[in-house]
Protein backbone atom coordinates (compact mmCIF):
# COMPACT_ATOMS: atom_id res chain seq x y z
CA UNK A 1 0.00 0.00 0.00
CA UNK A 2 2.95 2.35 0.72
CA UNK A 3 5.07 2.06 -1.81
CA UNK A 4 2.00 1.95 -4.46
CA UNK A 5 0.45 5.38 -2.90
CA UNK A 6 0.39 7.09 -6.02
CA UNK A 7 -2.33 4.58 -7.05
CA UNK A 8 -6.03 5.07 -6.50
CA UNK A 9 -6.87 4.27 -2.90
CA UNK A 10 -9.65 1.47 -4.54
CA UNK A 11 -6.95 0.24 -6.49
CA UNK A 12 -4.69 -0.64 -4.44
CA UNK A 13 -7.22 -2.03 -1.57
CA UNK A 14 -8.64 -4.61 -5.05
CA UNK A 15 -5.19 -5.72 -6.34
CA UNK A 16 -2.80 -5.33 -2.86
CA UNK A 17 -4.26 -5.19 0.29
CA UNK A 18 -6.93 -8.19 -0.48
CA UNK A 19 -5.06 -10.15 -2.22
CA UNK A 20 -1.95 -10.08 0.16
CA UNK A 21 -4.44 -10.56 3.21
CA UNK A 22 -5.66 -13.79 1.32
CA UNK A 23 -2.87 -15.05 0.75
CA UNK A 24 -1.81 -14.56 4.26
CA UNK A 25 -4.96 -16.06 5.57
CA UNK A 26 -4.74 -18.90 3.28
CA UNK A 27 -1.06 -19.61 4.11
CA UNK A 28 -2.06 -19.51 7.75
CA UNK A 29 -5.21 -21.34 8.13
CA UNK A 30 -3.77 -24.84 8.97
CA UNK A 31 -2.07 -22.80 11.77
CA UNK A 32 -4.73 -21.15 12.96
CA UNK A 33 -6.69 -24.61 12.59
CA UNK A 34 -4.23 -25.93 15.34
CA UNK A 35 -4.89 -22.84 17.60
CA UNK A 36 -8.55 -23.26 17.84
CA UNK A 37 -8.47 -27.33 18.21
CA UNK A 38 -5.30 -27.13 20.98
CA UNK A 39 -4.34 -23.62 21.83
CA UNK A 40 -2.39 -24.96 25.43
CA UNK A 41 -0.16 -27.17 23.00
CA UNK A 42 0.11 -24.94 20.61
CA UNK A 43 1.49 -21.94 22.93
CA UNK A 44 3.57 -25.09 24.86
CA UNK A 45 4.70 -26.17 21.36
CA UNK A 46 5.66 -22.32 19.83
CA UNK A 47 6.55 -20.75 22.98
CA UNK A 48 6.92 -21.96 26.50
CA UNK A 49 8.81 -25.16 24.77
CA UNK A 50 11.45 -22.54 24.03
CA UNK A 51 12.23 -21.41 27.29
CA UNK A 52 12.93 -25.00 28.67
CA UNK A 53 15.53 -25.22 25.71
CA UNK A 54 17.28 -22.16 27.29
CA UNK A 55 17.79 -23.79 30.23
CA UNK A 56 18.67 -27.21 28.56
CA UNK A 57 22.02 -25.01 26.79
CA UNK A 58 22.71 -23.24 30.10
CA UNK A 59 23.16 -26.84 31.92
CA UNK A 60 26.41 -29.08 31.91
CA UNK A 61 25.51 -31.31 29.13
CA UNK A 62 23.77 -28.60 26.59
CA UNK A 63 26.24 -26.37 27.23
CA UNK A 64 28.74 -28.49 25.02
CA UNK A 65 29.76 -26.58 21.85
CA UNK A 66 30.07 -22.84 21.47
CA UNK A 67 26.58 -21.21 21.91
CA UNK A 68 25.36 -17.13 21.65
CA UNK A 69 23.33 -16.81 24.40
CA UNK A 70 23.99 -13.83 26.11
CA UNK A 71 23.31 -10.31 24.07
CA UNK A 72 27.76 -10.07 24.42
CA UNK A 73 28.18 -13.52 22.61
CA UNK A 74 25.13 -12.46 20.13
CA UNK A 75 26.81 -9.24 19.17
CA UNK A 76 30.66 -11.36 18.88
CA UNK A 77 28.57 -13.98 17.05
CA UNK A 78 26.33 -11.66 14.47
CA UNK A 79 30.26 -10.11 13.87
CA UNK A 80 31.48 -13.21 12.53
CA UNK A 81 28.67 -13.45 10.11
CA UNK A 82 28.82 -9.93 9.10
CA UNK A 83 32.49 -10.11 8.52
CA UNK A 84 31.83 -13.12 5.91
CA UNK A 85 32.84 -12.07 2.34
CA UNK A 86 29.40 -11.62 0.84
CA UNK A 87 27.96 -10.12 3.64
CA UNK A 88 30.59 -7.55 3.74
CA UNK A 89 29.92 -6.24 0.63
CA UNK A 90 26.51 -6.60 0.94
CA UNK A 91 26.66 -4.20 4.07
CA UNK A 92 28.89 -1.80 2.87
CA UNK A 93 26.97 -1.35 -0.47
CA UNK A 94 24.02 -0.35 1.73
CA UNK A 95 25.55 1.66 4.11
CA UNK A 96 27.13 3.53 1.53
CA UNK A 97 23.48 4.12 -0.65
CA UNK A 98 22.18 5.11 2.51
CA UNK A 99 24.72 7.34 3.07
CA UNK A 100 24.17 8.87 -0.53
CA UNK A 101 21.15 9.08 0.21
CA UNK A 102 21.17 11.17 3.12
CA UNK A 103 23.34 13.50 1.61
CA UNK A 104 21.04 14.32 -1.16
CA UNK A 105 20.10 17.99 -1.34
CA UNK A 106 16.40 18.70 0.45
CA UNK A 107 16.58 15.06 2.36
CA UNK A 108 15.59 16.52 5.12
CA UNK A 109 12.45 17.99 3.71
CA UNK A 110 9.16 16.78 5.01
CA UNK A 111 7.99 16.74 1.45
CA UNK A 112 10.56 15.49 -0.05
CA UNK A 113 10.20 12.52 2.54
CA UNK A 114 6.57 11.86 1.74
CA UNK A 115 7.34 11.00 -1.44
CA UNK A 116 10.07 8.79 -0.56
CA UNK A 117 8.21 6.09 1.39
CA UNK A 118 9.91 3.24 0.22
CA UNK A 119 12.90 4.41 1.80
CA UNK A 120 11.59 4.78 5.56
CA UNK A 121 9.87 1.54 4.68
CA UNK A 122 12.77 0.08 4.07
CA UNK A 123 14.71 1.51 7.16
CA UNK A 124 12.22 0.44 9.18
CA UNK A 125 12.51 -3.27 7.97
CA UNK A 126 15.82 -3.54 8.30
CA UNK A 127 16.17 -2.51 11.68
CA UNK A 128 12.79 -4.52 12.79
CA UNK A 129 15.07 -7.89 11.38
CA UNK A 130 18.31 -6.83 13.03
CA UNK A 131 15.99 -6.80 16.45
CA UNK A 132 14.40 -9.66 16.04
CA UNK A 133 17.47 -12.09 15.16
CA UNK A 134 18.71 -11.19 18.21
CA UNK A 135 15.63 -12.27 20.19
CA UNK A 136 16.17 -15.74 20.16
CA UNK A 137 18.15 -17.61 22.03
CA UNK A 138 20.90 -19.08 21.51
CA UNK A 139 21.80 -17.44 18.08
CA UNK A 140 21.87 -19.23 14.89
CA UNK A 141 23.46 -18.36 11.53
CA UNK A 142 19.75 -18.44 9.94
CA UNK A 143 18.35 -15.83 12.30
CA UNK A 144 20.73 -13.30 10.40
CA UNK A 145 19.25 -14.08 7.52
CA UNK A 146 16.31 -11.70 7.14
CA UNK A 147 18.71 -9.08 7.98
CA UNK A 148 20.75 -9.49 5.09
CA UNK A 149 17.58 -9.46 3.12
CA UNK A 150 16.64 -6.31 4.62
CA UNK A 151 19.68 -4.88 3.90
CA UNK A 152 19.92 -5.27 -0.09
CA UNK A 153 16.32 -3.84 0.06
CA UNK A 154 17.46 -0.96 2.15
CA UNK A 155 20.22 -0.54 -0.28
CA UNK A 156 18.41 -1.08 -3.43
CA UNK A 157 15.65 2.06 -1.69
CA UNK A 158 18.06 4.34 -0.84
CA UNK A 159 19.22 3.74 -4.72
CA UNK A 160 16.03 4.46 -5.88
CA UNK A 161 16.24 7.92 -4.17
CA UNK A 162 19.59 9.23 -6.09
CA UNK A 163 19.15 11.36 -9.25
CA UNK A 164 19.24 10.49 -12.63
CA UNK A 165 23.10 11.68 -12.53
CA UNK A 166 23.41 9.75 -9.16
CA UNK A 167 21.93 7.07 -10.45
CA UNK A 168 24.23 6.45 -13.49
CA UNK A 169 27.50 6.93 -11.74
CA UNK A 170 26.21 4.50 -8.81
CA UNK A 171 25.13 1.72 -11.44
CA UNK A 172 28.39 0.47 -12.13
CA UNK A 173 29.08 0.32 -8.43
CA UNK A 174 26.06 -1.51 -7.67
CA UNK A 175 26.43 -4.34 -10.56
CA UNK A 176 30.63 -4.50 -9.25
CA UNK A 177 29.45 -4.97 -5.67
CA UNK A 178 27.04 -7.63 -6.90
CA UNK A 179 29.80 -9.10 -8.88
CA UNK A 180 32.35 -8.83 -5.77
CA UNK A 181 30.05 -10.59 -3.61
CA UNK A 182 29.22 -13.52 -5.63
CA UNK A 183 32.83 -14.17 -6.09
CA UNK A 184 33.49 -13.91 -2.19
CA UNK A 185 31.05 -16.40 -1.96
CA UNK A 186 32.36 -19.71 0.05
CA UNK A 187 32.68 -21.32 -3.52
CA UNK A 188 34.92 -23.62 -1.94
CA UNK A 189 32.77 -25.47 -0.07
CA UNK A 190 30.90 -25.95 -2.82
CA UNK A 191 33.80 -27.16 -5.01
CA UNK A 192 34.38 -29.80 -2.57
CA UNK A 193 31.23 -31.72 -2.30
CA UNK A 194 30.10 -30.90 -5.90
CA UNK A 195 31.25 -34.06 -7.01
CA UNK A 196 28.51 -36.00 -4.29
CA UNK A 197 25.85 -34.47 -7.20
CA UNK A 198 27.36 -37.17 -9.59
CA UNK A 199 27.82 -40.06 -7.27
CA UNK A 200 24.47 -41.62 -6.36
CA UNK A 201 26.02 -43.77 -3.36
CA UNK A 202 27.17 -40.62 -1.63
CA UNK A 203 23.67 -39.04 -1.53
CA UNK A 204 22.34 -38.58 1.83
CA UNK A 205 18.97 -40.06 1.06
CA UNK A 206 20.60 -43.64 -0.41
CA UNK A 207 23.12 -43.71 2.84
CA UNK A 208 19.88 -43.33 5.06
CA UNK A 209 18.43 -46.28 3.05
CA UNK A 210 21.31 -48.66 3.16
CA UNK A 211 21.13 -47.83 7.06
CA UNK A 212 17.98 -48.77 7.27
CA UNK A 213 18.47 -52.05 5.13
CA UNK A 214 21.09 -52.64 7.63
CA UNK A 215 19.25 -52.40 10.68
CA UNK A 216 15.99 -54.30 8.95
CA UNK A 217 18.20 -57.02 8.27
CA UNK A 218 19.75 -57.14 11.62
CA UNK A 219 16.22 -56.89 13.49
CA UNK A 220 14.98 -59.81 11.26
CA UNK A 221 17.92 -61.84 12.51
CA UNK A 222 17.18 -61.13 16.07
CA UNK A 223 13.61 -62.21 15.17
CA UNK A 224 11.50 -59.17 14.96
CA UNK A 225 9.84 -58.74 11.68
CA UNK A 226 6.14 -57.07 13.09
CA UNK A 227 6.19 -53.20 11.73
CA UNK A 228 4.79 -52.41 15.25
CA UNK A 229 7.95 -53.41 16.87
CA UNK A 230 9.33 -50.39 18.62
CA UNK A 231 12.69 -49.16 18.56
CA UNK A 232 13.94 -46.34 20.95
CA UNK A 233 16.31 -43.39 19.39
CA UNK A 234 16.45 -40.15 19.69
CA UNK A 235 17.13 -40.17 15.77
CA UNK A 236 13.95 -41.94 14.34
CA UNK A 237 14.58 -41.94 10.46
CA UNK A 238 16.37 -45.27 10.47
CA UNK A 239 13.71 -47.47 12.36
CA UNK A 240 10.66 -45.79 10.35
CA UNK A 241 12.73 -46.23 6.92
CA UNK A 242 13.32 -49.76 7.80
CA UNK A 243 9.57 -50.36 8.68
CA UNK A 244 9.36 -50.33 12.03
CA UNK A 245 7.87 -48.29 15.36
CA UNK A 246 8.88 -46.20 17.54
CA UNK A 247 7.56 -44.39 21.00
CA UNK A 248 5.25 -41.72 20.81
CA UNK A 249 7.03 -39.89 23.41
CA UNK A 250 10.87 -40.10 21.33
CA UNK A 251 8.78 -39.09 18.14
CA UNK A 252 10.68 -35.25 18.31
CA UNK A 253 14.09 -36.96 18.17
CA UNK A 254 16.55 -35.34 20.69
CA UNK A 255 13.72 -31.98 21.12
CA UNK A 256 11.22 -32.67 23.78
CA UNK A 257 13.40 -35.18 25.55
CA UNK A 258 16.49 -33.15 26.24
CA UNK A 259 14.66 -30.24 27.92
CA UNK A 260 12.43 -32.51 29.79
CA UNK A 261 14.27 -32.20 32.90
CA UNK A 262 13.46 -28.43 32.83
CA UNK A 263 9.64 -29.14 32.32
CA UNK A 264 7.30 -30.01 35.76
CA UNK A 265 6.00 -33.39 35.91
CA UNK A 266 2.46 -32.00 34.97
CA UNK A 267 3.98 -30.55 31.68
CA UNK A 268 5.57 -34.09 31.05
CA UNK A 269 2.46 -35.81 31.56
CA UNK A 270 0.36 -33.49 29.49
CA UNK A 271 2.21 -33.65 26.58
CA UNK A 272 3.37 -36.85 26.42
CA UNK A 273 7.57 -36.54 27.14
CA UNK A 274 10.02 -38.27 28.53
CA UNK A 275 13.55 -36.56 29.84
CA UNK A 276 16.41 -37.39 30.64
CA UNK A 277 15.73 -38.72 34.64
CA UNK A 278 13.04 -40.30 33.68
CA UNK A 279 14.25 -42.42 29.77
CA UNK A 280 15.28 -45.30 32.17
CA UNK A 281 12.32 -46.07 33.89
CA UNK A 282 10.45 -45.48 30.83
CA UNK A 283 12.33 -48.00 28.50
CA UNK A 284 12.06 -50.46 32.12
CA UNK A 285 8.77 -50.49 31.92
CA UNK A 286 7.91 -50.62 27.81
CA UNK A 287 10.81 -52.95 27.30
CA UNK A 288 11.72 -51.77 23.70
CA UNK A 289 13.00 -54.35 20.51
CA UNK A 290 15.91 -52.55 20.21
CA UNK A 291 17.86 -49.34 21.03
CA UNK A 292 19.72 -47.19 18.41
CA UNK A 293 22.30 -44.75 19.20
CA UNK A 294 25.20 -43.50 17.45
CA UNK A 295 23.53 -40.40 15.37
CA UNK A 296 25.10 -37.34 16.78
CA UNK A 297 28.96 -36.85 16.99
CA UNK A 298 30.78 -36.24 20.23
CA UNK A 299 30.85 -32.39 19.88
CA UNK A 300 27.24 -32.19 20.03
CA UNK A 301 25.45 -31.83 23.20
CA UNK A 302 23.02 -34.73 21.72
CA UNK A 303 25.63 -37.51 21.91
CA UNK A 304 25.68 -37.05 25.64
CA UNK A 305 21.57 -37.12 25.81
CA UNK A 306 22.03 -40.99 24.32
CA UNK A 307 23.78 -41.86 27.37
CA UNK A 308 20.89 -42.84 29.38
CA UNK A 309 19.90 -45.26 26.53
CA UNK A 310 23.14 -46.87 26.60
CA UNK A 311 23.06 -47.22 29.69
CA UNK A 312 20.03 -48.74 29.86
CA UNK A 313 20.76 -51.26 27.07
CA UNK A 314 23.97 -52.37 28.80
CA UNK A 315 22.52 -53.10 32.10
CA UNK A 316 19.46 -54.86 30.57
CA UNK A 317 21.86 -57.51 28.94
CA UNK A 318 20.80 -56.10 25.38
CA UNK A 319 23.38 -57.23 22.37
CA UNK A 320 25.20 -54.56 20.84
CA UNK A 321 25.46 -54.68 16.63
CA UNK A 322 27.41 -52.69 15.01
CA UNK A 323 25.37 -51.53 12.00
CA UNK A 324 28.39 -48.83 10.26
CA UNK A 325 28.45 -45.38 9.26
CA UNK A 326 25.60 -44.58 8.25
CA UNK A 327 23.82 -41.62 9.37
CA UNK A 328 20.68 -41.73 11.73
CA UNK A 329 22.81 -44.04 13.83
CA UNK A 330 25.38 -46.90 14.06
CA UNK A 331 24.95 -48.63 16.87
CA UNK A 332 21.96 -51.13 17.66
CA UNK A 333 21.36 -52.90 21.26
CA UNK A 334 18.76 -55.72 20.39
CA UNK A 335 16.50 -56.85 23.37
CA UNK A 336 17.38 -60.88 24.68
CA UNK A 337 15.43 -63.64 24.54
CA UNK A 338 12.47 -64.04 27.05
CA UNK A 339 13.64 -60.81 28.51
CA UNK A 340 10.58 -59.92 31.10
CA UNK A 341 9.20 -56.92 30.99
CA UNK A 342 7.29 -54.70 34.18
CA UNK A 343 4.32 -56.74 33.73
CA UNK A 344 5.92 -59.87 34.14
CA UNK A 345 5.47 -61.05 30.53
CA UNK A 346 8.35 -62.50 28.30
CA UNK A 347 9.18 -62.18 24.79
CA UNK A 348 7.52 -65.34 24.31
CA UNK A 349 4.28 -64.20 25.95
CA UNK A 350 3.56 -61.34 23.64
CA UNK A 351 3.84 -60.44 19.97
CA UNK A 352 7.53 -58.92 18.60
CA UNK A 353 5.88 -55.16 18.38
CA UNK A 354 4.67 -55.34 22.21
Amino acid sequence: MILAFRRPLANNLMNILLPFAAGGLIAGFPTLFYVVRDFESFMFNNLYYFESQIEFRRSAEGSVGVYAMTLKEKLAYAQRIWAQGPNVIIMVCTSAAVIAAAMTPGFRDRQVQLRRPAFGLAILAFIGATVMSFQVTPMWPQYLIPQMVMAIVLGAAAFGTLDASARRYATSTLVATALVAVLTMPTARLTVHLPKMFDRDQWTGVAVHRGAAELRRQMRIAGFDDPATRIATLAPILPLEAGFSIFNELASGPFFYRSGNFMTAEQRAQFNVVSMDTIEDFLTEHRPAAVLVGAYEPTRPEYFTEVPLIRFAEEAGYRRVDLGPFPGGNILYLRPAAAIDAHGQTDVDRSPGA
